[in-house]
């Protein structure tokens, strides 16, 4: 009896310790996935900034919506989850119809097959 509780006990310490390093391993991954994203975000910042200082801003809106419908497109397999690869390209189709930029026609399906979007904080105000 006396071997079976210290088996027990070892194998309660065991498996607390496995869990413990796990998280531990797993939460420092995670920090350094979620410092690199800022780390990207703040140099993508940056450089609109720069370009937009410098004089370039058209030329910066150009390069950007001729890469919005390649990025658009590749959204629903990149983002697994269904909700917020519809939110991002409901916010894609609306830059498309606030600004009166013809839909691409590599990107129509995509955007078509979008459910009905529902109304904005602002749309629900009005």
């Amino acid at each position: 009896m006396k071997i079976y509780i210290i088996s027990l006990a070892c194998l309660v310490v065991g498996v607390a310790a496995g869990a413990t390093s796990t998280y531990l391993m797993l939460t420092r991954h995670y920090n350094h996935f979620l410092e690199s994203q800022h780390a990207i975000m703040a140099v993508d910042q940056v450089n609109v900034l720069s370009h937009l200082k410098s004089g370039k801003g058209e030329e910066l809106m150009i390069t950007l919506e001729e890469k919005l419908p390649e990025w658009a497109a590749s959204i629903p397999s990149i983002i697994r989850n269904p909700q917020r690869a519809n939110e991002v390209l409901w916010q894609v189709q609306r830059y498309y119809e606030k600004y009166g930029v013809e839909i691409p026609e590599a990107l129509r399906p995509v955007l078509d097959a979008l459910p009905p979007r529902p109304p904005t904080s602002c749309e629900l105000k009005q």
